[in-house]
């Protein structure tokens, strides 16, 4: 017969701690491994509703948004981190982390349901409900998808910052003079 000796008990907790880990591990890789949830299908007849809604965008809906939203959401300010001067930033939303606009589904969006005063906050929040018409081509530029020919505004032609220029003048205030010798300190 063999002379067995016993585990000692601090391998009884390694191995304990060790089947602990891998189990949460595996518990933790479940939800990754599932099925990315669907996308909603494109509509059989996308291409055309796109090309409709991109025309429709160019000659009604770009001059809306810009005369009556890109002041708050994307020109010099972002209001609520919502930014629309590019398709993507219309789909990523703002603060509320949803997309203003469902591609194809203007009854499903945000931007609709806030031009119409359905929910609040009722867009545009400073100005005047849009014009019946307005908001009739909105809709009909969300429901052939939403898109955009380029965005609302050129953000490279903005102005630059000036390159910090430092005077004498500058240099002279007190937190960048040099430090007084110290005082021996006798004590």
């Amino acid at each position: 017969m063999h002379n067995r000796q016993p585990i000692p008990s601090c391998w009884d907790q390694r191995l304990a701690g060790m089947a602990l880990v891998m189990a949460l591990c595996a518990a933790g890789a479940w939800p990754l491994a599932a099925a990315p949830p669907e996308k909603s299908p494109l509509p059989p007849d996308h291409a055309e509703k796109l090309a409709k809604g991109q025309e429709l965008f160019s000659q009604q809906v770009r001059k809306v948004l810009i005369d009556q939203c890109v002041r708050c959401h994307g020109g010099e300010k972002t209001k609520a981190d919502f930014d629309l001067t590019t398709r993507d930033g219309l789909l990523r939303g703002g603060n509320s982390k949803k997309p203003a606009v469902v591609p194809f589904k203007a009854k499903e969006s945000r931007l609709y349901l806030f031009v119409t005063h359905q929910e609040k906050p009722h867009m545009p929040s400073q100005a005047d409900k849009l014009s019946d018409a307005q908001i009739a081509s909105i809709e009909k530029w969300i429901d052939f998808g939403a898109p955009y020919d380029k965005p609302l505004i050129d953000k490279g032609t903005t102005t630059a910052k000036k390159p910090l220029i430092v005077t004498d003048e500058d240099r002279n205030f007190w937190s960048f003079r040099p430090l007084p010798r110290s005082v021996e300190f006798r004590g």
